[in-house]
């Protein structure tokens, strides 16, 4: 069986290089969006996305890209003849209460909020509070949430929202690609080659992004499993041992971070590692949350972040505190993406806190540099956060294992990965400052 295993893999890997080879020769991998690292980017996407759907944008074909869109990306909701004329398309659109709706398509009697996640985690009530918005504004409240997969939000996210009623699932894997395919193949979009390649060009990036092969590779590999029972084993026992591999190696990176922050390089940069016997045990172990995290323990992923964390430190060695009890903490953590963090710790309560905008702009003039790049959204915890992107092949995404989350693999690309975080995270700690 284990020949078989390897004569199997052997195989697929060919069939990769064979369609990597067509791919550079047609020039498919010249693409705008992947060099410009534009298809992670929920901003970005849903900028380019509100153009095409929007009747009055500047590809100058009316609705035709809007009607696609209902069909393929809202199937739960109609709009007449009347609501297309009159239909209004925004991003980052500003609610009541500060919260900014990714995509906002509003109709004379529909006001429908679409929640755009690509990597960010969920907000403390966000769909919930788009809805209440959406609810003030127009007869007919909607809420779409855009996944890669299609999953549903957060408990806390959703709140009393019921999905299938006031709240929908779309994901980009089949509803955001199959809405590309049909404006592709639309006749007008075939006249006009400008237009005809961006939409081509964004297609490709979203099948990237969601881990969607080309067709010909899918039945080619489809072929070499299905061909003798043998190949079948020899996949199935593959698939069984895909996620235990995909464990050792997240292991293996914090390992690697924590080999990484030895007690010298924690001195250089005023920080203390926590650790078992620390008051943040539970969130701190990474073996225990890596388990949660791909269910061997029977525990949905989403109930933990695995991750390292560090005690901030001010020129005394003390824990740097916002107040009693609240201390300052840099974590490196996942949560699809790797990144790392600067986060408030509620010794109390056990968890992270969310920050006022009091003690927002507290946090920003007290303990960090002005050159930071200062970010923060409520319900994530985390503020000056930053992703950790392979210096090569971007950015990291361990729940659908792109190229770059694939790349640690090969034992070259690991080390020099690793070499390119130690650097990041060094950026990073150079930020903070106590006054």
């Amino acid at each position: 069986m284990l020949n078989k295993i390897k004569f199997l893999i052997n195989d697929v890997i060919a069939i990769e290089n064979k369609y990597s080879v067509i791919r550079q020769k047609t020039g498919e991998n010249f693409n705008i969006f992947l060099i410009a690292g534009i298809e992670h980017d929920e901003v970005k996407i849903c900028k380019i996305i509100s153009e095409l759907i929007n009747p009055n944008g500047c590809h100058g074909q009316g609705d035709i890209y809007l009607k696609l869109f209902i069909n393929h990306v809202l199937p739960y909701h109609t709009f007449t003849e009347d609501e297309l004329k009159n239909t209004k398309v925004y991003t980052e659109f500003v609610t009541n209460e500060n919260r900014r709706i990714d995509l906002a398509i509003i109709t004379p009697n529909k006001f429908i909020a679409i929640e755009v996640k690509i990597y960010a985690v969920d907000q403390y009530k966000q769909c919930y509070d788009y809805y209440l918005a959406a609810k003030m504004s127009r007869k007919y409240p909607i809420v779409y949430y855009l996944t890669i997969d299609g999953h549903e939000p957060s408990k806390d996210s959703k709140d009393k929202l019921n999905t299938g009623k006031e709240l929908f699932l779309v994901s980009f894997s089949e509803n955001i690609i199959n809405w590309l395919k049909a404006c592709l193949s639309h006749h007008q979009t075939i006249k006009i080659s400008p237009i005809r390649e961006v939409i081509q060009q964004l297609l490709y990036s979203m099948r990237r992004l969601t881990n969607k092969m080309q067709d010909d590779t899918f039945k080619e590999i489809i072929g070499t499993i299905g061909e003798s029972a043998e190949s079948y084993k020899a996949a199935k026992a593959i698939a069984e041992n895909i996620e235990i591999a995909k464990y050792r190696m997240m292991y293996k990176l914090f390992q690697s971070f924590d080999e990484m922050c030895s007690d010298t390089f924690c001195k250089k940069y005023r920080i203390k590692r926590g650790n078992k016997d620390s008051l943040v045990s539970t969130i701190d172990n990474y073996e225990i949350c890596l388990e949660n995290w791909f269910g061997f323990n029977g525990k949905h992923r989403k109930n933990c972040c695995p991750g390292i964390g560090f005690w901030c430190l001010d020129h005394n060695d003390e824990i740097i505190k916002l107040k009693d009890g609240i201390e300052l903490w840099f974590r490196i953590e996942v949560n699809e993406g790797l990144y790392a963090c600067f986060c408030f710790y509620d010794t109390y309560k056990k968890y992270y806190i969310d920050l006022t905008e009091e003690m927002q702009n507290e946090v920003k003039n007290r303990f960090f540099k002005p050159d930071c790049l200062y970010n923060y959204e409520n319900g994530t915890g985390a503020i000056a956060w930053e992703y950790l992107n392979n210096r090569e092949f971007g950015k990291i995404d361990f729940k659908n294992m792109n190229d770059s989350a694939c790349r640690l693999f090969d034992i070259n690309s690991y080390e020099a990965s690793i070499e390119y975080f130690k650097v990041q995270v060094e950026e990073m700690l150079k930020k903070i400052i106590v006054r």
